[in-house]
């Protein structure tokens, strides 16, 4: 999958938050600032599966836990030789329980490799689908939720406007930018059409490098 969003639109991004957030609070201002442009492309790094259930392992997970998980996985299909794909779809689900995922987990993923190898998930058409399709189609499987789905548009497809109210960070760090204050809030998600994406991740970065 390449990069839906290029640099030149990425910019335009940029220029329309820093634009759009005049008037609005001075640590909006800064954080846009010090993060600098930021670029959103589709995920270049896995396959479409893997994507998938990576961000199923990873949920409620701290990063470094998910990562030991999807290490234990990967080492599971190099003794098998197989994929993590064909391990989901040939395998019951206690293959991957033992690398330490629940078993709702673990029958996500086993369900996620049904949808796609059965042609019900078909990564090419979501590739040109707009964000209510694609969330549409993912929540079709069993144990994909919403949150799921939207990380998904913005992360592989590379949708630029998208804004998960289901996200804790995303809550957390827009009320630290409104000053809890609910009309700010709702005003700085709103200016930031059709790049809430992008805002997004600017809070997310934020987060990471303690600045919210």
């Amino acid at each position: 999958m390449g990069a839906r969003i290029n640099k030149v639109e990425s910019r335009r991004a940029q220029e329309h938050l820093i634009t759009s957030s005049l008037g609005l609070p001075n640590s909006l201002q800064q954080l846009l600032k010090s993060n600098g442009c930021i670029e959103i492309r589709g995920n270049d790094q896995h396959c479409f599966f893997e994507k998938l259930a990576r961000t199923v392992v990873g949920q409620q997970l701290s990063t470094a836990a998910a990562k030991s998980i999807w290490s234990r996985i990967t080492n599971l299909c190099d003794q098998k030789s197989l994929s993590p794909f064909d391990l989901a779809l040939t395998y019951d689900g206690i293959e991957l329980r033992r690398c330490g995922i629940s078993t709702a987990k673990a029958r996500t993923i086993k369900e996620i490799s049904i949808a796609i190898s059965e042609g019900d998930i078909v990564e090419e058409q979501l590739t040109i689908a707009d964000q209510k399709t694609i969330v549409e189609e993912l929540t079709s499987i069993w144990g994909i939720g919403k949150w799921t789905a939207e990380m998904i548009a913005i992360s592989y497809f590379g949708l630029p406007d998208v804004w998960s109210m289901g996200d804790a960070s995303l809550n957390r760090g827009i009320k630290i930018l409104s000053d809890n204050k609910p009309r700010v809030e709702k005003k700085i998600i709103q200016v930031a059409r059709p790049y809430r994406s992008y805002l997004a991740k600017h809070i997310w970065f934020g987060i990471d490098a303690g600045i919210l």
